[in-house]
């Protein structure tokens, strides 16, 4: 299937890249570090969910960047290919590190073979969202932000489609982007208001989507900047200066020291989101000396490895926590938590190194 859209016009005002951005890459990094080392032992004092929240909003921007650039170099937008790509870069790796050796655990020690089923087919952050503990192959529960991704993936590309048939397709995808932010945290609201848990807030995707959404809604801003030289010359200087990555660390580490429940159950992810696209942004439209030393940061050959290889460390690690971690208890808090995140790490970019790598050529071939 394919849609047509008017190509848009380009001018060469903001720095970008054909393929990879390193300083997303970089926030990658820094996303899986935290769930790792939060998952490792230190969740009372690493806040694990962020890393997540993080994703969410990267997620939004690649995704979008990545239409947006089909859309305007061939004018169309073939829906096959975009699952067809998804798929690629998911299922290898979720198969050989959750499918499969939930089938053999399974086989062993029993199973909800449809909570299997739902972490297969990305709808098992309802599970938790209702407060179900299905018996799953243990720590393959991180699968549930992979769920709420890919409702997106699949959701916002049949959204694509219908929005490229209208005369101003991106001012319309500005409104349903808004739109959603706007139900996400009004929703959040009125749930914590009332007697919803916070499980319920927490894993469900519509209570999340917002971080999506404003990665959505960065991928526009950027692109509106790109083909406008003189649009919004108060935004552009302002996240031009290398103070705003200041700010965004304001935002981000005040989301984690306020402890009231409301705020966590409700403002908590925008501002995490919020302080995300920021630097996202920054990476683009920061002067050349404040980009030029975030890429020499973002080029380190163990950021670099890292980044590429967050999504194979993500599907990985907990699991491996699940088989070894009680062999590791005789050992102090401190070294277990290095050792398990060296596991943890490792693995995920042997698997990244084995499965991942190889499948790139797949995906290019699918542009």
């Amino acid at each position: 299937m394919h849609t047509t859209a008017a190509e848009p016009s380009t001018t060469a005002q903001v720095r970008t890249e054909p393929s990879r951005f390193a300083h997303i890459d970089a926030l990658r990094a820094v996303a899986v570090t935290i769930v790792v080392f939060a998952h490792a032992g230190l969740s009372h004092v690493v806040p694990g969910g962020s890393g997540v929240t993080i994703f969410f909003t990267i997620s939004g921007f690649i995704i979008t960047w990545a239409l947006l650039r089909e859309a305007g170099g061939t004018s169309t937008f073939d829906v096959g290919r975009f699952y067809a790509r998804r798929a690629v870069k998911i299922l290898p790796p979720l198969a050989l590190t959750i499918i499969i050796p939930a089938v053999a655990y399974g086989a062993v020690h029993g199973l909800d073979w449809k909570a299997l089923l739902s972490q297969l087919l990305f709808t098992y952050n309802w599970y938790p969202a209702t407060g179900a503990t299905p018996e799953i192959l243990p720590g393959s529960n991180v699968v549930w932000s992979l769920a709420i991704e890919e409702q997106f993936y699949i959701g916002f590309a049949l959204i694509w489609v219908l929005i490229l048939r209208a005369r101003r397709p991106l001012l319309w995808l500005t409104i349903v982007s808004l739109a959603i932010v706007a139900y996400a945290n009004v929703a959040r609201l009125v749930f914590a208001l009332g007697d919803v848990s916070s499980e319920r807030i927490y894993y469900g995707f519509d209570t999340r989507a917002d971080g999506l959404a404003l990665g959505i809604l960065a991928a526009l801003l950027l692109r509106h900047l790109q083909q406008n030289s003189e649009a919004l010359p108060r935004a552009r200087a302002m996240l031009a200066n290398s103070g705003v990555l200041v700010i965004a660390l304001i935002l981000y580490l005040a989301s984690l020291a306020i402890r009231d429940p409301l705020f966590r159950d409700t403002l908590r992810y925008a501002l995490q989101s919020l302080a995300t696209s920021i630097a996202i942004l920054y990476g683009f439209l920061g002067t050349e000396a404040g980009r030029d030393r975030l890429t020499r940061v973002s080029s380190l050959r163990p950021v670099v490895v890292v980044g590429q290889a967050s999504y194979s460390i993500y599907l990985v690690h907990f699991v491996l926590y699940a088989a070894i971690g009680d062999r590791l208890d005789v050992l102090p808090l401190g070294l277990r938590v290095l050792v398990l995140a060296a596991v943890g790490i490792g693995a995920g970019v042997v698997l990244w190194e084995v499965v991942e790598r190889p499948l790139e050529a797949v995906r290019k071939r699918l542009h």
